[in-house]
């Protein structure tokens, strides 16, 4: 085996945490992890690597005498709650004391708020809880990024206060990052769906 593609698989794996988690856990499926990466690993190699070759090397992969990060240890110790119908809008910074929302982020003289809406809407919010203080976690919002950008769930924004990590996305996708999320922190009936 080229010992050149084996570090450029190794490197690519090694920057990508949800590639990591899913190869050391062994719940990847391998031939369509090698389909996402062979476009990096020919580019990196300067050569067309056949597909077999990159499935190969990554059933190889291994990380001899290391932990995972704490962002994917943590991911294991969360709460997950999914609910629907939130919106976003800017308002004047003065209307924010008679405004409902669940996060406001300040931008110059206005206001972006996430709220409730009475009505369907297009968004949902996924929450993450968990003991411990996330702000003092660097790397878990982009371990939860990376996570649903695999299954290819856009994330319209992401929150990340105290305890706390609130991601906002298309109402449509929620079910479905809900399922990879629990699926990737191993929870097993510890998340709920409130419609």
């Amino acid at each position: 085996m080229d010992l050149k593609l084996k570090d450029i698989v190794d490197s690519i794996v090694g920057e990508n945490i949800a590639y990591r988690i899913a190869l050391e856990y062994d719940i990847v499926n391998y031939s369509s992890l090698a389909k996402k990466i062979k476009k990096r690993v020919d580019e990196l190699s300067g050569r067309d690597v056949p597909l077999n070759t990159i499935v190969k090397l990554l059933t190889m992969y291994r990380r001899k005498g290391s932990n995972l990060m704490d962002p994917a240890v943590a991911l294991h110790r969360v709460s997950i709650s999914l609910d629907y119908d939130y919106s976003r809008k800017t308002i004047p910074l003065e209307e924010l004391p008679k405004t409902n929302f669940v996060v406001a982020v300040k931008s110059g003289e206005n206001v972006e708020i996430l709220y409730k809406e009475e009505k369907e809407s297009e968004f949902a919010l996924i929450r993450l809880k968990m003991k411990e203080n996330f702000s003092e976690m660097p790397g878990i919002t982009v371990l939860v990024i990376s996570i649903l950008e695999m299954f290819g769930i856009e994330v319209k924004q992401i929150y990340r206060i105290g305890h706390e990590i609130m991601i906002l996305l298309n109402r449509r996708d929620a079910p479905r990052a809900l399922e990879k999320l629990a699926f990737y922190s191993s929870i097993q009936g510890n998340f709920s769906k409130n419609h």
